[in-house]
């Protein structure tokens, strides 16, 4: 197993309220980021993910316990130091001015081109590679204000690649983006973190796209339990359940979805497979019905020639719609 590069033991993370009183977020954190993995770290709000992700990256202590970085006990470090170790991607939107994104990415290079920051070319190959790196390359001279949002959390994460650090921490980058640009940051960084060996933490509430493309998942909870695996082993293991389910929301294992159950809800029995069928329930589903075999209301899901779907009533009266939008619409009616 390859050597992890971060480390906890016994670990207190919080913050100090009035009167230095302390304030525990967590305690008793266990946990270890290794080269070459994509590490997603999801929880409920408060359950302390910014604070853990701000604890190891030096810009609040721990309370208790210990980290280690490259085996060495993170208080030890300079911050010159420290910042050849672990670079750092937050939440806000950059504010860069008329800055263009190379001149954001030279400023990861900071911790090696000491108080005048001048850059060498062995500094300058490295900036180019980063902007590489996360497809850029054409828009480097582009300004950073005229980018958007998914282009600057990608300018971001290449200055965090420029810092050359092994560790890349980043609180909840994608909490801006679109869907697709989401999607495209969750695997640039998956494609990185394999790619050069280095260890990446993200913290998300994206719980589809940790699923889909994290190498580990840390479960953060609010009564300091933490869980840590594979996606599959948590899932195979009913972690995603205790830690996320609630009245009428169930977690379902076979899809990795979130279901919403309804003990309310009306029955109605569908007839049919494919694609259509699955949205067929969908749409059920969410107006209130659940499918049972049993139902005297019924529908048939049909290709004959074009899409099509078939009320039958009990009475044997039958319906045809061209839409599930109609679909719907019908099967209320019948109710009102």
């Amino acid at each position: 197993m390859n050597q992890h590069l971060l480390y906890t033991k016994d670990l207190t993370i919080g913050y100090h309220g009035k009167g230095k009183k302390q304030m525990v977020v967590h305690s008793s954190l266990n946990v270890r980021l290794m080269p070459g993995e994509f590490t997603c770290l999801l929880g409920p709000n408060g359950s302390g993910k910014s604070t853990l992700i701000k604890t190891f990256a030096g810009f609040q202590k721990a309370l208790q316990g210990s980290i280690l970085l490259d085996n060495q006990y993170i208080q030890h470090f300079r911050e010159r130091d420290l910042a050849k170790l672990v670079s750092v991607v937050l939440t806000d939107r950059t504010h860069a001015g008329n800055m263009t994104v190379f001149e954001l990415v030279s400023m990861g290079r900071h911790p090696y081109t000491g108080f005048f920051g001048n850059l060498t070319r062995q500094d300058l190959r490295k900036v180019y590679h980063a902007i590489e790196s996360v497809g850029m390359l054409a828009m480097k001279q582009r300004l950073v204000n005229e980018l958007s949002d998914g282009e600057r959390q990608k300018a971001m994460i290449a200055k965090a690649l420029a810092q050359e650090t092994p560790i890349i921490l980043l609180d909840e980058p994608t909490a801006y983006l679109d869907l697709p640009s989401r999607i495209e940051i969750m695997q640039l960084l998956h494609s990185l973190s394999g790619g050069m060996q280095k260890a990446v933490l993200l913290s998300t509430h994206d719980l589809e796209q940790a699923l889909r493309f994290a190498d580990k998942i840390w479960l953060l909870g609010t009564n300091n339990q933490v869980r840590s695996g594979s996606p599959e082993d948590l899932i195979l293991a009913g972690q995603f359940k205790q830690f996320f389910e609630r009245k009428g929301i169930r977690f379902d294992n076979l899809s990795g979805t979130f279901k919403i159950t309804n003990p309310q809800a009306k029955k109605v029995k569908v007839v049919g497979k494919g694609l259509e069928y699955n949205w067929v329930l969908n749409a059920l589903r969410r107006n209130g019905y659940t499918e049972a075999p049993e139902a005297s209301l019924s529908i048939e899901v049909r290709r004959n020639g074009s899409m099509n779907y078939l009320i039958r009533t009990s009475n044997g009266e039958g319906i045809e719609t061209g839409s599930i939008e109609n679909l719907i619409y019908q099967i209320k009616a019948l109710e009102g």
